[in-house]
C-alpha cells in the first residue's frame, strides 16, 4: 500500500482539497443525522405532552427538523457530486500517466509484448488500483 500511495500522491495532490470537501459534508451529514435528528425527535414528542397544549415551540422544532433533514439530503447530494467527480477526474489522471509512460517504451518492448495482453495489464492496473483507494476511503469513512 506503501509503494500505491507513494506512486499516487503526485497525481492526487491537487484533489485533496475536493476530497476534504467531500469528506467534511459527509461528516456534517452524519453528525446532523446521528446526533441532532434523534434529540430534536424527542423534543417534538416531549412537546406533544397534554400538559403543555398549545406549546408553541413544537412548531420551531419542527421547523429545525425540517432544515435537518435538508442540509442532510444537501449534503450527501453535493458530497456525491463531489466524489463522482473526484473518481473521474483521478482516472484521467491515471489514464494519461499510464498512456505517457507506454507511449516512451521502445520498439522492442511492443514486439515482445502483444497489444492484448498490454490493454489487459493495463486495465488490470486501472481497476487494482481504483478497487484499493475506494475500499481504503471506505474503511476510513466506515
Amino acid at each position: 500500500m506503501k509503494k500505491l500511495v507513494k506512486y499516487l500522491h503526485p497525481f492526487v495532490k491537487n484533489l485533496y482539497p475536493a476530497m476534504g470537501v467531500s469528506f467534511g459534508l459527509q461528516i456534517t451529514a452524519q453528525i446532523i443525522s446521528l446526533a441532532l435528528v434523534p434529540l430534536f425527535y424527542q423534543k417534538v414528542i416531549d412537546s406533544l405532552d397534554p400538559k403543555f397544549i398549545d406549546n408553541p415551540d413544537i412548531y420551531k422544532y419542527v421547523f429545525i427538523l425540517i432544515g435537518m433533514f435538508t442540509i442532510v439530503s444537501i449534503s450527501h447530494r453535493v458530497s456525491g457530486y463531489v466524489s463522482i467527480w473526484l473518481q473521474q477526474k483521478f482516472m484521467r489522471i491515471l489514464n494519461k500517466d499510464v498512456f505517457e509512460k507506454f507511449i516512451k517504451k521502445d520498439y522492442h518492448f511492443y514486439l515482445d509484448n502483444f497489444s492484448g495482453s498490454l490493454v489487459a495489464k493495463f486495465s488490470k492496473f486501472k481497476v487494482m488500483v481504483f478497487s484499493s483507494i475506494i475500499s481504503r476511503l471506505d474503511t476510513a469513512i466506515h
